[in-house]
């Protein structure tokens, strides 16, 4: 008995002490707002980080939300003159939907609001978890999985071809043909010989200027494979480089997504929040097996920095808004495909329209007309060509008109 009073109070004490420490911050109150970029917005796919996402959240009765997510590009990453320029619309958190909006219920946690669900889009099947305070937002998503999975596991690498630059069998799939053919003066081939010729003509320096590289073998060096994976990423295995020193490795596993619509064709998703972040990874410390960027880096072999023209901000906009809707409600691309190949390109239905809307505007700009000439007369094994280039290019309208097929894209085989 006499033990007790000098127990009561180190009972008393030690009951204060838990207390003390189960005590929880009392979350904030909510407000409608919109979380937008890294220190407001933390988004994760199956475990893996997603850029560029949006999350606009309005508070319910009985505490409830509505929470809308999607995708958003901001333009100011681009240019200093594109600073205070809405955000465009880019893929949102699940393939096949530019928006997802969940319905929830909150629940007060430490100095947060929790909340946890599963659902279904048309084209995955999903579960997630999430906190959110009036500063910060966290929604994870985890257990995705595509509803088609005709395309689920293939792994393929881009086809080495058979060594005629003219031949449909290489790493890039061309075809355009025309209703009326049209003969550029001092070329004796057509169009689609002439695009399958290009991108096998090494007019891309390398090694500090003593080589050349042709877009196929920039294709071949630097991507190993595409894996069609069964939650909707599309894994790049591509080459790295660092402090001059070169690895494989995989791009953001969330860069490029699809959703597969029969099996031959599919739905691409790109966020050029992470495209733009791997050609700035990419862009310093490079291996000579990676090229500098043309359009930034004028050839040194000529000596003289050309004075290239900054396109104007109008033209930038417009064409980007197009691109935008695209980018949002995914690519249609054709994928015909057997066990060993598989075609992946964009079709006439699609590429067309994109010829005609964005990319003959682009190109009747005089400022871009001669941002090209100023490259191709800096570029040594493109100089003795400029006149010919520059006739190209005052025809690109009548050959759009023209055009009944047209066809872009990559051959790959499957990967060992």
């Amino acid at each position: 008995m006499r033990l007790f009073p000098v127990l009561t109070p180190l009972i008393g004490l030690s009951l204060l002490l838990g207390a003390c420490g189960k005590d929880e911050k009392t979350p904030g109150t909510l407000t409608e707002k919109t979380y937008f970029g890294m220190t407001e917005l933390e988004v994760t796919y199956d475990g893996s980080g997603m850029s560029g996402k949006r999350a606009v959240l309005k508070p319910g009765a009985n505490a409830t939300a509505s929470i809308t997510f999607d995708g958003a590009f901001d333009l100011s990453t681009l240019s200093d003159k594109l600073k205070g320029m809405p955000a465009i619309s880019t893929a949102g958190v699940l393939p096949g939907s530019p928006q997802v909006t969940l319905d929830v219920a909150l629940k007060a946690g430490d100095g947060n609001w929790t909340f946890a669900g599963k659902g279904e889009t048309d084209y995955t099947t999903y579960s997630y978890t999430g906190t959110v305070t009036p500063d910060l937002m966290t929604f994870n998503l985890a257990d995705v999985r595509l509803k088609n999975q005709t395309l689920a596991g293939g792994v393929w690498a881009p086809e080495k071809g058979d060594g005629n630059v003219l031949s449909s069998d290489q790493a890039f799939h061309i075809v355009w043909e025309l209703g009326k053919p049209i003969q550029i003066p001092g070329l004796e081939i057509g169009l689609q010989e002439l695009l399958r010729a290009l991108v096998n003509y090494p007019f891309i320096p390398v090694y500090h200027d003593t080589a050349s590289m042709s877009l196929a073998q920039v294709l071949l060096n630097g991507l190993r494979t595409l894996a069609f994976t069964s939650d909707g990423n599309l894994v790049a295995t591509y080459l790295q480089t660092a402090n001059g020193a070169s690895t494989f490795t995989q791009a953001p596993l969330t860069m490029m997504q699809y959703v597969a619509l029969s099996d031959s064709k599919l739905l691409l998703f790109v966020n050029p929040t992470d495209i733009l972040s791997l050609v700035l990874l990419n862009n310093t410390n490079r291996d000579p097996n990676i090229p500098e960027n043309p359009w930034t880096a004028p050839s040194r072999a000529q000596g003289d920095t050309p004075s290239v023209p900054t396109l104007d901000v109008a033209t930038i906009i417009a064409s980007l808004n197009q691109a935008a809707k695209l980018v949002a409600a995914g690519i249609p691309m054709n994928c015909p495909h057997t066990a060993t190949n598989m075609e992946l390109y964009i079709g006439t239905e699609t590429l067309l329209p994109l010829m005609q809307n964005v990319l003959l505007p682009v190109l009747n700009d005089p400022q871009v007309q001669q941002m090209i000439l100023e490259y191709v007369k800096n570029n040594p094994t493109l100089a003795a060509n400029a006149d010919k280039i520059q006739l190209a290019l005052s025809m690109i309208e009548l050959v759009i008109e023209q055009t009944t097929k047209i066809e872009f894209g990559i051959n790959l085989t499957a990967s060992k």
